[in-house]
């Protein structure tokens, strides 16, 4: 079988072996994420204290024709989502995905920047949501989530996150690593029973929701 073809992208490799800040990676929560998530031995993508620490930008690596395919088919979940009025907001885009034909990343790097993921009983989060660089709002409500791919903090823009009514115990850490770093103005953690919250989450999102019956935790 023919595997249908992508057009290519703008994406370069990234270089090995990017530096790490000192200081985030000497902390507490820097050193469980690398004890329970260890980066495989000469990975091209960096770790996650690597994506959030660097004062400059890092590139990312070169979608992989897997990753496309991944991510066309996250996308079409959310082009027949009932919590969006509008899917994606782009009629045009839509009709593509319905003739099976895969979209130039470029193009949706440019013009997605709200996502509805909500209601789609999604127990992950693909890894390919990094390839979406233009979102701004990511809406991942009412699913089966406990926790949420790295790949999060290679989304520069991401300001807006729903996390309603998923499985969360814990605050994910992705979400604490980008709350210290650059912040959010929305998160919404509402429905899930019991979560373990940081206080000094409180101090980083200008607008959070939280469960009625969260447990205050120090971090």
């Amino acid at each position: 079988m023919t595997i249908p073809s992508i057009l290519s992208t703008d994406s370069s490799s990234s270089s090995a072996n990017v530096p790490r800040s000192d200081s985030l990676s000497n902390s507490s929560i820097s050193r469980t994420f690398e004890t329970k998530n260890p980066a495989p031995e000469n990975s091209p993508c960096p770790s996650l204290v690597e994506r959030v620490s660097q004062p400059q930008p890092i590139t990312p690596a070169e979608p992989t024709l897997a990753e496309k395919m991944e991510l066309c088919e996250l996308l079409k979940k959310a082009i027949k989502n009932p919590l969006d009025p509008k899917p994606l907001d782009i009629p045009a885009l839509a009709i593509e995905f319905e003739k099976g034909e895969y979209i130039n990343l470029a193009k949706l790097q440019k013009t997605i920047t709200y996502l509805c993921l909500g209601v789609c009983d999604l127990k992950t989060l693909p890894c390919s949501i990094r390839l979406l660089t233009g979102l701004r709002e990511l809406d991942l409500s009412c699913n089966k989530l406990e926790t949420l791919p790295a790949e999060l903090a290679d989304l520069p823009h991401l300001v807006r996150l729903h996390l309603q009514k998923n499985k969360f115990r814990e605050v994910p850490l992705v979400i604490l690593e980008i709350a210290k770093t650059r912040g959010f103005s929305s998160l919404n953690l509402r429905s899930n029973p019991k979560l373990h919250v940081p206080v000094s989450l409180k101090k980083r999102v200008r607008i959070l929701s939280l469960p009625d019956d969260y447990i205050a935790i120090e971090g």
